[in-house]
Parts: structure tokens; sequence; C-alpha cells
């Protein structure tokens, strides 16, 4: 089944219908004939960042507010799926973005309290890690594998020491004269050091993309102290901003999904919004597009964020998401000689070797109200190469090779590996594809910008306009499914209508 969106292709038929100039209303409808009250707020984008903000000021502002989503659905990267309408219903999902809060996420937390949101607490099982030919369960286990590496076996795990290593280095005063992340890294822990963190990562994008050294090493500062335990949703993520946009509707706040919006542009005491489907004027702008979709929308005030250096120092990580469906858990006789199940399995992936299937990483849910679909997150890849890989077998339709290279993937790590029984892996019974262009956000080399810079700009962008900017993509210091987009929503509430979290 293909899940990958096409409204970019839409809104470009659109915008070549409309015109480019916002005096043109010929195949737009106008505000004023659909009889509603003018948006004196609008926010552009329903993910996580701009239903957040909608719903804190909707005791203040309720039917002032107008939220403009592209997509029918509402939540962004918070997007959960289900077998079955039933499941759907009864809380069966599996996330195809965000799946999970850590117990140091308090902001969360405070949210989920307020919105009366439960969550599951599992317990979770072990890890099977294929590299450089080697199948293992921990991941020092393969510090032999690379020569040169340099660690403490009386200290903690040894990708933990060498990430310590690389925050706590006097190497980061002077952080800023290194091209890259990769090459002050390597300055920090050598070249081994640096090939082991990338192999035993389950983000190895963080290894391959062209990152600010600085950006990156102040965010890895802050993410060594998110832990420890997890807790799932129930109901999944998309609890969050379905509740979310509950409440702010109680209010009043008006949320159209389905209406990409095309172009913003400056109008007489404020601004002018051209959708799909009408103009509307509001006096106060808050952006919640992440820049890959931003860069899709024209007109003057859009040009003029987009043309700013912190908007081009933003750089998106390209993620694929192939999960899949059985008619039975056959990953439940997968244990270990002590008992334990498996949770996750990461290995190494290059698509330019025939024996690679670029399945990178695969989750099985441990979370009670998943348990029941028999389903697993199969591929959940960042790396570039493995993305364009999964997107050309997409846009052939070639889901025959697709799904023989998923099954070869499995059985390469449950069928033989040493750790556990072998298994013969059953062909599943639905399997979905879905590609992030902007899982999440990082500075990219060569910015002069650090992240709380960037978050700074993302307040007010342009200096003297009501306008903001909130997303992950806008707090790079917090860049993962959604902790990063509440934090940016926060900043902007408190910066311009004087919200604070209690």
């Amino acid at each position: 089944m293909h899940l990958k969106s096409s409204i970019y292709s839409l809104v470009s038929i659109l915008s070549l219908a409309t015109g480019a100039c916002k005096s043109t209303q010929s195949s737009v409808e106008s505000q004023a004939s659909y009889g509603e009250k003018p948006c004196s707020i609008v926010i552009v984008g329903g993910g996580v960042a701009g239903l957040h903000t909608a719903y804190r000021l909707a005791p203040t502002q309720g039917e002032n507010v107008c939220v403009f989503e592209k997509e029918e659905r509402l939540g962004g990267r918070l997007y959960d799926l289900a077998l079955s309408p039933e499941d759907e219903a009864a809380g069966r999902v599996i996330g195809n973005g965000g799946r999970r809060i850590m117990e140091t996420q308090s902001i969360l937390f405070q949210l989920a309290q307020e919105l009366d949101i439960e969550y599951d607490t599992p317990k979770t099982g072990i890890d099977i890690i294929y590299a450089r030919g080697k199948f293992g369960s921990n991941k020092d286990e393969f510090a032999s594998l690379y020569p040169g590496l340099v660690y403490d076996r009386k200290k903690s795990d040894i990708e933990t020491q060498l990430l310590t290593q690389i925050v706590e280095s006097p190497l980061r005063k002077s952080i800023d004269t290194y091209a890259d992340f990769a090459s002050y890294a390597k300055a920090v822990v050598g070249e081994a050091g640096f090939q082991y963190l990338h192999d035993m990562s389950r983000f190895r994008g963080d290894f391959e993309y062209p990152l600010s050294a600085k950006g990156y090493v102040d965010f890895l500062a802050e993410e060594l102290n998110v832990c420890c335990q997890t807790y799932y949703p129930k109901g999944g993520m998309t609890a969050f901003p379905k509740k979310m946009a509950a409440k702010a509707r109680s209010y009043g706040v008006r949320i159209f999904t389905g209406e990409p919006v095309l172009a913003i542009d400056r109008a007489l005491g404020g601004y002018q919004i051209r959708t799909s489907k009408r103009f509307v004027d509001a006096k106060r702008l808050v952006i919640a597009v992440p820049p890959d979709g931003f860069r899709k929308i024209s007109g003057d005030v859009a040009q003029d964020i987009q043309a700013m250096e912190q908007f081009q120092s933003l750089i998106g990580v390209r993620v694929t998401v192939i999960n899949q469906w059985f008619a039975k858990p056959w990953w439940k006789e997968l244990k270990n000689k002590d008992g334990q199940g498996i949770w996750r399995t990461y290995t190494t992936s290059d698509p330019k070797k025939p024996d690679s299937r670029c399945i990178n990483f695969t989750e099985i849910p441990p979370e009670k109200y998943a348990e029941p679909m028999n389903v697993i997150r199969t591929v959940y890849n960042d790396q570039a190469e493995c993305a364009e890989f999964w997107s050309k077998l997409d846009e052939a339709h070639d889901d025959q090779q697709r799904d023989r290279l998923l099954h070869e993937g499995l059985t390469k790590m449950f069928g033989n590996n040493g750790v556990t029984p072998a298994v013969s892996i059953p062909s599943p019974i639905r399997t979905t594809y879905w590609e992030w262009p902007d899982g999440w956000y990082w500075v990219r080399k060569g910015s002069r910008f650090s992240n709380q810079d960037i978050a700074d700009w993302a307040k007010q962008p342009i200096p003297g306009e009501p306008i903001g900017l909130v997303s992950e993509g806008y707090n790079p210091q917090r860049s993962s499914w959604s902790d990063g987009a509440y934090k940016s929503s926060l900043n902007l509430l408190k910066a311009q209508y004087g919200y604070v979290q209690p």
C-alpha cells in the first residue's frame, strides 16, 4: 500500500490556476463569500506545534484563531496507522512517526495530564545488532571489530563513553574551527570511535549528513540527559493532536483540513493568506510548517523568511518508515537464553552491496495497546542512500521487489543470528510505506548560527512584524518527533502573546 502524499503536485496545479497576483480571485473564493467571521490570527499548519499554539490561545482568542492544514488529517509527524477502522477506533495503532515520550520530557507529561491521556510503561526486550559480519545483543561486544578504538572497560558502556567525550572534550572550546560534526568527532574519538558510533546508532544519518559541529554537540549535551523509561500514550501519539484540536474547537477555534496554504502576502492592515479554497485576511501569523513544506509556499512574506540566512541554515533528514502486519506474532518465539524477548534490531546497510536490504532499524512495539495488532516497524531508516533506494522502489510501484527485500532483511536478522532461536518469517498481511522528507532538522555545516540562535530568531523572524515560526524544524536543539515542537510553540507564545507555561 502506498501512503505517500501527492498534495504538493495538487498545490502546484492550484497555484497555476489561481495565478501569482493576489488580486486575482476568480478561482479562489473570498473569505466574505463564506459569511465567516474574519480570522485575527492565522496558524498555517495543523501539526503538533500549530495545534498546541491554537490550544493555548483558544481560551482567550477563541474564534479569532483559524488553523489551515493541507492534509485531511491533523497531527503532522504524529501519524498513527491501524489495520482496520475498528482497530483505529479502539486505539490499536502503530506510530508512522513519533511513538513514545521519555520520562525526562516533563512538558509532554504535563500536557498528557491536562488532556487526560493515559500511557503504557511496558517492559522492553533486548536488541539484536548486526555489524561487520557479526551478530550480538550488546553494543560492547563489537569493540574488537574497530581497531584503534579507545575506551575504559571499567566505565559505562562504550557508546556513552564516546558520546560523553565528544561533549566534554577541551576541543569543544574551539568547535567553530571544525568544518562539520564528523571532523570534530573524529578529532575527539578518532576514526575508529566515529565508525563505532555510526554503526551502533539507530540514527546513522547524524553521522553522515553535513551537520554543524556546534549545533549537533549542543543537542547531544542535552540528549545525553534524556532518559530512561519509555512511555507510550494509549491510542498512540495522535491522542495529543486529537485532544488538543477538540479542546481548541470547544472554544471556537476554526480548523480547516484538506486546505493547503499557497501564498502569504502583506496586505493593508496585516496579511493575506491564499489557500486552495479562499483568501483570508489576518492581523497576526503563526507559521507552523517545517522548512521543507514552507519552501513550497509563495508570497512576499514567505519569500522574505525563506531568503533569511537562519532559514537557509536548516537541513532536514530524510526518513523512511515501513510497517508490516502479520497474521500472528512470530517474534514472540524469539527469546534469548535468559528468556528475554526482542525489542529492536540494528543492522548496518549499504544499498550498493547486493546482500544489503536497507532495513537499518526494526522496532517491535512493546506497548500493550498495539500488541493485538501483530505489527512491527520493519524499516526505520534515516540513511540518505537507503531512503533514496526505498523511494525509487515505491515510485516504480515495485511492491514485489520491496516485499522480497523486506523478507530477506528480516530473515537475515532473525533467521539464524546465534542469539535467539531461528524462526521462519511468514508473509505479511499488509505493508505500508511512508517517507518523511524532513523527519527532523539540524543546523547545517558552515552556518554561523547556534541552535539557540535559530530558536530565538523563530520567535519573530521579521523584526517588528507579528509573525512567528513554530515547529521542531525551528528548534533544532530538541529535534525529535514532538518535544521540540511543543517547546517551539511555548517560546512563541511567551514572546508574542504573554503566555507562560505553569
